[in-house]
């Protein structure tokens, strides 16, 4: 850690970034060690690299906050919440140009692939770890918010099985920074536009049980999407609220983000491991939240989907 502190006091300038398709841990590592460096080291000039934000987490942002293009080299870059260098999408380049590269990240899939390496796949989120390495006592509110934000996001507001005893404690500490921690919660998962909830209903609709009931999947195709004006940051939940389904083990969403391409989501209720699924179709993730992209006509991606689950069903 003292390797990391040093790191951070040599460089001048500084690049952040995460995995393509970001997520609330993704977006809230990102703020959180963007502001607690603002804070604690002035002067040095932070940048971050992220496909977009997703509306539930503009909140968390300022309207500047990406960094669409830079001249030169930064000194440092710190990967955050991302398991290989290439979902690291447009930023790899910028990444392996960095003077000194940091990877901090919770995906026991991670094989290590910066100078420094900070990788603990026992613990819930990418933001509960970087409360290891922040000193409570120098941090401000607005990153007691982000940090709390990416905790809640990826432990299901603290009801999925990776929320352990010192995950409470954690947020008992995050809490004690007066956080609008309600708020947080209506805003990141239950506030909905009018498409959102109208996309949900056609997820739902065409939802299906399968392989003995140990599946629940949908599929939405472009056509669908574009019949309602829905777009990709428009699924984000849908597949958790498709994996409440009694009598189900895991659930799939699997929508079309152009002509061919399919974005699967996945969440397990944790009997299934989902990390061999989403690899064999060059995704990754967690035991019980993983992801890929995949290739083809409907019913091709169907089928390979379907195959690959029946092949770890346990």
């Amino acid at each position: 850690m003292k390797n990391l502190k040093a790191m951070i006091e040599a460089a001048s300038t500084i690049a952040l970034g995460g995995h393509v398709r970001p997520d609330g841990d993704c977006i809230g590592a990102l703020t959180a060690v963007k502001e607690y460096i603002r804070i604690n080291y002035p002067g040095k000039i932070v940048d971050c690299f992220s496909e977009n934000v997703p509306a539930a987490l503009t909140f968390l942002t300022e309207p500047d906050f990406l960094c669409r293009k830079h001249t030169g080299n930064y000194g440092l870059f710190i990967a955050l919440d991302c398991a290989d260098s290439k979902r690291l999408g447009q930023a790899e380049s910028v990444f392996g140009a960095a003077a000194a590269r940091v990877c901090i990240d919770h995906h026991i899939s991670n094989p290590g692939y910066a100078q420094i390496n900070i990788i603990d796949g026992a613990i819930s989120s990418t933001c509960e770890l970087l409360c290891t390495l922040m000193d409570f006592s120098k941090m401000n509110q607005k990153t007691a918010i982000s940090l709390y934000t990416g905790i809640i996001h990826d432990t299901g507001v603290l009801q999925y099985s990776n929320t352990k005893p010192q995950t409470l404690k954690t947020v008992a500490a995050l809490l004690e920074f007066d956080i609008p921690f309600s708020d947080i919660i209506e805003k990141s998962f239950y506030s909905k536009t009018y498409v959102q909830n109208l996309l949900l209903g056609l997820s739902l609709s065409k939802s299906r049980l399968v392989l003995e009931n140990n599946c629940i999947i949908s599929m939405v195709s472009i056509e669908e999407q574009a019949a309602i004006g829905a777009a990709d940051e428009d699924f984000e939940g849908i597949v958790s609220q498709l994996r409440l389904t009694e009598e189900c083990q895991m659930a799939v969403l699997m929508h079309e983000s152009k002509a061919g391409e399919w974005r699967v989501s996945m969440r397990s209720k944790g009997k299934i491991d989902l990390i061999p699924i989403a690899a064999a179709n060059g995704g990754g993730g967690h035991r019980v939240a993983a992801g890929c992209t995949m290739y083809g006509t409907a019913a091709v991606v169907y089928e390979k989907l379907l195959k690959d689950i029946e092949e770890n069903l346990t």
